[in-house]
């Protein structure tokens, strides 16, 4: 780095200290990555709720055939078969 008469280091010194402190996600043009980001974590939690939703309302539509547990350890398991409507 070269050194004027005056003392100063000149403008690489300014451009290397510029370039230091700029940081590259910051500027308007990440503005919409931003906003978009901001937006995700409660669509996600919308979409995940309706999802769940749907499952439990469809959950046994169309099946005929059910399976009931044992209730102790003596007892089986049963299955009831359900007439087709």
């Amino acid at each position: 780095m070269a050194v004027n008469e005056e003392g100063d280091r000149g403008t690489e010194q300014r451009e290397l200290a510029d370039a230091v402190d700029k940081d590259f996600w910051e500027g308007s043009n990440w503005e919409l990555l931003g906003k978009a980001a901001s937006i995700t974590i409660p669509t996600l939690v919308v979409m995940a709720l309706l999802v769940g939703i749907f499952a439990a309302k469809f959950y046994n539509s169309g099946a005929n055939t059910f399976l009931e547990m044992p209730k102790g350890p003596d007892d089986t398991a049963k299955l009831y078969q359900r007439a087709p409507e």
